[in-house]
């Protein structure tokens, strides 16, 4: 229902409206279970890893989460509201998409369940600033990733010791097969 809706049936203001709904987002907020964290035990992680392995014809047995950015399509902010984010409204504009956003940082297991989260971007950020700048890459640089244990990405992304990224300019290239095979098999967990 609108807030106008609800204000008319109940009698209450636009604000009280607004306040209800801030106070439901507050709850759920704060709701332990409902939290988005990346598992931290090597168990679980080897969980996710397996689920991955499963649906690999390499059974690839090291990729424990499968991350990408997307676009989350918002209205043009407004001046008064860029300057409350305390950036101008060019950093909500995504040039390649032609849309105003926010650039959303995700991590997946196989099912799709969300294991990380991450929106603190205007949607003219790149996929690997947005992830060098969240909780999960500074977790990972502390060495959350265990056993070998990698999040596989795409070429958005750097390749290090916890996350596995495509080769590039390898496709249909003879000298370099191998790494063209390995692209392939390594989109298969990505999907």
């Amino acid at each position: 229902e609108s807030p106008y809706d609800i204000m008319g049936k109940y009698g209450i203001s636009h604000s009280e409206v607004m306040e209800s709904v801030w106070y439901v987002v507050d709850a759920v907020n704060n709701f332990e279970e409902f939290a988005i964290e990346y598992p931290e035990s090597a168990e679980e992680q080897e969980r996710i890893t397996q689920e991955f392995k499963h649906v690999s014809q390499a059974n690839i047995d090291i990729c424990a989460g499968a991350i990408d950015g997307i676009l989350i399509w918002i209205a043009k902010p407004s001046s008064k509201q860029a300057e409350r984010a305390e950036v101008n409204q060019g950093k909500f504009l995504c040039g390649r998409k032609g849309k105003f956003g926010l650039n959303c940082q995700a991590v997946s297991d196989v099912r799709g369940k969300i294991w990380d989260i991450s929106i603190g971007y205007g949607g003219s950020s790149s996929d690997c600033l947005a992830f060098e700048r969240s909780e999960l890459f500074e977790r990972c640089e502390a060495g959350l990733m265990k056993n070998g244990k990698v999040l596989f990405g795409d070429n958005a992304y750097l390749n290090t010791h916890y996350m596995a990224t495509p080769y590039t300019n390898v496709s249909g290239n003879e000298e370099h097969v191998t790494k063209d095979d390995y692209n392939f098999l390594h989109s298969q967990v990505r999907f």
